[in-house]
């Protein structure tokens, strides 16, 4: 019997250990011998995504957008955009966006804890230069 790591993605002979992102032998996602998308050997014993979940809470960020938002982000838009990639990379941040109206901002965060959050979103330069008016962080229990 082995051990599977939700972070591996463990199978059976050719299959054999591998990750869950990028290329290689047990790859959920591109490529190789115990690849679930692409093309290879899969084993029965595989992980899926299906029965993955993370033990990290999961957090929503609700925000307010300022009246002249398009105007007012201009100079803080890419360090705006550089550091939620930075967080994107490395897992914290699941997705974030504007309303199609540009009046409120919506984020799903995978944080420890609510402070982590709230660090990430008043250190980003919205926040900072007030292109962001307010936010609200809560606890969020994913059911699908």
């Amino acid at each position: 019997m082995m051990n599977c790591s939700p972070l591996l993605a463990c199978g059976e002979g050719v299959g054999g250990w591998g990750s869950l992102w990028g290329w290689g032998w047990g790859s959920l996602w591109g490529w190789g011998w115990g690849s679930l998308w692409g093309w290879g050997k899969m084993s029965n014993r595989q992980l899926t995504i299906s029965n993955y979940q993370s033990t990290m809470p999961k957090y929503i960020m609700w925000g307010s957008y300022c009246e002249d938002v398009l105007e007012k982000r201009a100079p803080y838009r890419q360090a705006h955009l550089d550091g939620l990639a930075k967080q994107k990379e490395s897992g914290v941040l699941i997705t974030i966006g504007p309303t199609k109206d540009v009046t409120k901002v919506f984020g799903i965060y995978e944080a420890p804890d609510e402070e982590t959050v709230r660090q990430l979103v008043e250190n980003d330069p919205y926040w900072q230069n007030q292109v962001w008016t307010e936010y609200a962080i809560k606890e969020w229990i994913q059911a699908f």
